[in-house]
């Protein structure tokens, strides 16, 4: 006998498993938190903040502070993932 839970299932077609979604792609999004984060120089160079100077300023020296300010280059091994949130950035392109 047979119930409803017992009952073997139907297999599903494959073209219901398989159908691939082709719904408004938005290709080449910016991401607008990136932008805001990282500038380019002229010669093409990334560059961001340090962390560390946003709160409890207080314990901090002079001289730390005065460190933290300046910009330093977006390091080789984060290079590949600023370059891919940003499409529209004047950078020269590693692969």
């Amino acid at each position: 006998m047979f119930t409803s839970l017992n009952s073997p299932t139907k297999p599903r077609s494959p073209s219901l498993l398989l159908t691939p979604y082709l719904g408004s792609l938005h290709s080449f999004l910016k991401e607008s938190a990136s932008a805001k984060r990282f500038r380019v120089t002229g010669s093409g160079k990334i560059m961001r903040r340090k962390c560390g100077k946003q709160h409890l300023l207080g314990k901090k020296n002079a001289k730390r502070r005065n460190r933290l300010s300046k910009s330093v280059q977006v390091h080789r091994s984060d290079y590949n993932n600023v370059v891919g949130a940003l499409p529209y950035l004047k950078v020269n392109r590693k692969n």
